[in-house]
């Protein structure tokens, strides 16, 4: 099967002829120089170009031009190139876009303190600020009490509690979760600009609520200096020392919905599209519609 595959990609290749493989940065150079050999026979035919220090000056242009334009065409196809679609980077520029819209006149800028009694270091300027709770599991709980077989007066568990269920892998009782839901805790998610002019660069700082101060004027975090984690956030030292396991499970929580959301959407997408693609569809849709067009004439 997947030598056939390859055989039918090739063969695809072929008929598309020799012009048809070519890249946009590709097709663009061979136009250039196509035009330029133009250029050069008709100014050797009409006059122009009168001896070979001509000649050899207007190759040398020519070959800077060509580079230059390569030059451009090449950061152009990879500027305008597509990317890949993530859930997880889809997530995250929504995050940025909401902190940047909704971000509170009246905070400035972000500092980091260590302790109480040591000076202040300014970190930036704050450009975006919301708040993202926790995701946690909900718990399970008996819907009944469960009275002791062997004892009526006795309860085993009672109404409300938690299901407990034993693990095999911790030696104990744990609880049983069926869901999940947003908690009460959770980071305030800062962006702060830091540099000057064209050297201006963000950070995308997630710092849990107890670890800096009132969301008013200048805002301080109560650490010595951010550690980043990942590709896309930086977290302060002493939450990514505390709570490692919490922070993983909590970033791979939110790409798990973004995924699942995205996948919704591809399905619906599917869907609608082999609905409307369907001949008894499309027939039933265009009868309805002219019985609805009749009826208003009336």
């Amino acid at each position: 099967m997947e030598q056939e595959e390859m055989r039918d990609k090739k063969a695809q290749k072929k008929d598309q002829g020799f012009f048809g493989n070519m890249s946009v940065t590709q097709k663009a150079l061979l136009i250039i120089f196509g035009v330029a050999i133009f250029f050069l026979v008709w100014t050797f035919v009409f006059g122009g170009i009168t001896n070979f220090y001509q000649l050899i000056a207007f190759a040398i242009s020519f070959i800077a031009i060509a580079v230059l334009f390569y030059f451009i065409a090449f950061f152009v196809s990879w500027y305008l190139a597509p990317d890949y679609y993530s859930p997880k980077k889809d997530y995250f520029n929504r995050l940025v876009n909401l902190a940047k819209d909704l971000k509170p006149t009246n905070v400035r800028d972000l500092y980091f303190r260590g302790d109480k009694d040591k000076k202040r270091v300014k970190a930036g300027t704050i450009v975006g600020l919301i708040s993202i709770p926790y995701l946690v599991g909900k718990q399970k709980k008996h819907q009944i009490d469960i009275k002791d077989p062997k004892d009526d007066t006795k309860f085993l568990a009672k109404k409300g509690e938690p299901v407990l269920e034993y693990s095999t892998v911790l030696k104990r009782k744990i609880p049983v979760y069926d869901g999940i839901e947003y908690g009460q805790d959770g980071d305030t998610f800062f962006i702060y600009e830091s540099g000057w002019f064209f050297l201006k660069k963000q950070h995308y700082l997630r710092c849990h609520k107890t670890l800096h101060g009132d969301l008013n004027g200048d805002v301080e975090v109560y650490d010595i200096n951010p550690v980043p984690y990942g590709s896309l956030y930086e977290y302060p030292f002493k939450q990514l020392q505390r709570e490692p396991e919490r922070i993983m499970i909590q970033n791979q929580l939110e790409v798990i919905l973004a995924t699942s959301e995205h996948q919704l959407d591809l399905i619906s997408q599917g869907v609608d599209s082999a609905v409307y693609f369907n001949p008894y569809f499309r027939l039933m849709h265009k009868q309805a519609s002219e019985s609805v067009q009749q009826w208003l004439m009336k």
